[in-house]
């Protein structure tokens, strides 16, 4: 009867420890940047490209929190390739690439953030770009080498 009664305690403390460990919450460790490094272009120009570094923290993260919570781009949605500037952003933790995304200024002003996430820019964002760009350093060769796409990267191609 002892058995019993013990292996019925047993059994009940148990589950509830399990079920109470279920409960918690899983937080993943996300590393917050605390660098950008931005590389950008004039429109179609062949001018040599303005980069830079920005290295104020609070900017860095205010502009990555805004640009992964933009609105997704309409999948539909045809632009004409009228294009202002082109903006290569490589955010960075501790020396280790969190994001890296390219911002098009011009009719649509797609953000992509990969091969399938195409974010729309708003007013917002580009506030805080320019503040980024108040805050940023001349640098003199690419920290990191992303190709210029071409408008054809920016097509949506549906996944099978």
């Amino acid at each position: 009867m002892k058995v019993r009664s013990l292996l019925f305690l047993f059994a009940v403390t148990s589950v509830s420890l399990f079920s109470g460990l279920a409960t918690l919450p899983v937080t993943a460790r996300v590393a917050t940047p605390d660098r950008l490094e931005i590389l950008r272009t004039i429109g179609r120009s062949s001018h040599t490209p303005a980069h830079e570094m920005v290295t104020q923290a609070l900017v860095v993260q205010d502009l990555y929190h805004d640009m992964i919570s933009l609105p997704v781009a309409p999948a539909d949605q045809v632009c004409p390739e009228y294009i202002i500037a082109n903006y290569q952003l490589t955010f960075f933790a501790h020396n280790v690439v969190v994001q890296k995304a390219n911002a098009l200024r011009g009719m649509c002003q797609p953000v992509t953030l990969g091969n399938y996430d195409i974010r729309v820019a708003t007013t917002k964002f580009w506030g805080l770009m320019n503040k980024a760009f108040a805050a940023g350093k001349p640098i003199s060769t690419p920290a990191s080498s992303t190709p210029t796409p071409s408008f054809s990267t920016l097509k949506r191609v549906e996944k099978e």
